[in-house]
């Protein structure tokens, strides 16, 4: 130990070099620190640990990670369309195909596209030009509905069936008759107009048009192969499969649009019901009735007399929601043995009926698509405008002349309360067919994001990520 107290160590042997010499056996040691050693080692340690805390810098918490926004304040994001497809042919329908309904399929979706000629073709994500076409009938199509891989067809020939193809290999699988086989051949064929098919692993089509009758198939009961023109003349109608059940509305001129619902939370199941918007007003059938189609429709009843519906459409939770002609959104929920309004969303559209003359089905219900949430899209004047069906908010417009964000007009103009815009051509645009996607919101072509057809056979895809 040296003259200030501290033991000084041989590292080398382990022994201090200034180390007194062992003491002998059984004598008494002794040993004393100095008094200011234990002071000076506690003020120095005491010291330094001060200037370390004032040295070090002040914890600041880290803000979290704000999750990804969802749902309307996803949409209301979206500024131009991620996906611009030109088809120079009117659209008279669009449906996303693949994956699943939940979200946990990642499987690739495809959009299917339909136009007035009769081509189907199938989009992948950020594609411009087709992945596959199919030829549907000559005489040009109306409407079409997808189910799986199979696509139904309404051509705007009355004297034809609804024509059923493969997607997956472009082959015709027959037809979708609407005469029984009690009728005649001099019977009149119905012009049909529009067409829904249940959810994947459902077999339910229902279309109508003409009259107030609406037909339902269960493509099951009829043979796969089976032609439409298996047979020639006017009774090539009668080729292929024939309804299950023909549904009718009393006094009604036409049947403009229809929705399927009521399919609970059972996946590929059957739908229930089937809400139809006719010339008369709207109506609920119930298809749980043994195919009787006798049981009388459920009336859904505006409290506002006077109301004119012209378009239906399912949203979550087993409802449906109607357009009016004035374009009020409501919403039905069952209630007892009928339908009961729970909400009405004003002026969410802007729509009356269409007097576009560069459409060439001048009878085409309003285009209006909801989503498997809550969103719902529909033209409003010069834009066409996404909401939310729960409260009516409005998540974003975009301008149907261009397809950028509305910042409060376009070029477009309203005629008669339908909404128009005025093309690159001079020439007068209309929105025709919308859809939504399905699944992860943040997946191509997922929930969030929805495709917009146009008369001028432009197609327009807005959801997340980078515009191509």
């Amino acid at each position: 130990m040296d003259a200030d107290g501290f033991i000084v160590m041989d590292m080398g042997y382990g022994v201090p070099e200034n180390a007194a010499p062992p003491p002998a056996a059984g004598a008494e040691v002794k040993v004393q620190a100095p008094a200011a050693t234990a002071a000076a080692t506690v003020t120095v340690t005491a010291t330094a640990t001060a200037q370390d805390v004032a040295a070090a810098p002040a914890l600041v918490p880290e803000p979290a990670e704000a999750p990804p926004a969802t749902g309307a304040a996803l949409v209301a994001t979206y500024k131009r369309p991620i996906q611009t497809i030109e088809l120079k042919k009117e659209v008279v329908a669009l449906h996303f195909l693949g994956g699943a309904v939940d979200a946990s399929d990642a499987a690739p979706r495809m959009l299917m596209t339909a136009t007035s000629d009769g081509c189907v073709r199938l989009f992948e994500a950020g594609a411009r030009r087709a992945a596959g076409m199919v030829r549907g009938p000559k005489c040009g199509i109306v409407d079409a509905a997808s189910a799986g891989t199979e696509a139904y067809l309404v051509p705007a020939d009355a004297a034809e069936g609804i024509a059923r193809v493969d997607l997956s290999n472009g082959r015709e699988l027959g037809g979708l008759s609407c005469r029984g086989d009690g009728d005649d051949d001099e019977t009149a064929a119905r012009e049909l107009s529009c067409v829904a098919a249940g959810e994947r692993g459902s077999s339910i089509v229902v279309a109508a048009g003409e009259g107030g009758d609406v037909f339902v198939w269960d493509t099951r009961v009829g043979p796969r192969g089976s032609s439409r023109r298996s047979v020639g003349g006017a009774a090539r109608s009668n080729a292929g499969c024939a309804p299950v059940m023909t549904l009718h509305v009393a006094g009604a001129a036409r049947v403009s649009s229809l929705a399927l619902g009521g399919y609970g939370d059972v996946a590929g199941a059957a739908p229930a019901s089937v809400a139809v918007v006719a010339s008369n007003g709207a109506k609920v059938f119930d298809l749980r009735n043994g195919g009787s189609g006798s049981s009388r429709p459920t009336r859904l009843q505006s409290r506002e007399p006077g109301t004119r519906w012209c378009g239906v459409a399912k949203t979550s939770g087993g409802e449906f929601a109607t357009l009016s002609t004035t374009g009020d959104v409501t919403a039905w929920r069952q209630s007892g043995a009928g339908y009961a309004p729970v909400r009405t969303m004003r002026n969410v559209a802007g729509v009356t009926e269409n007097t576009n003359s560069h459409s060439s089905n001048a009878s085409f219900a309003p285009a209006f698509a909801t989503s498997a949430g809550s969103l719902a899209v529909a033209a409003n004047g010069d834009v066409v405008s996404a909401f939310d069906v729960t409260d009516g908010s409005t998540a974003s417009e975009w301008n149907i002349s261009d397809g950028m964000a509305s910042a409060g007009g376009g070029n477009g103009f309203v005629r008669n309360g339908w909404g128009h815009g005025v093309n690159d051509d001079g020439e007068i645009v209309s929105l025709r067919a919308a859809a939504f996607g399905f699944g992860a919101e943040s997946q191509s072509f997922g929930a969030s994001s929805f495709a917009l057809g146009f008369t001028d056979g432009v197609v327009r895809v807005y959801g997340p990520g980078d515009s191509r």
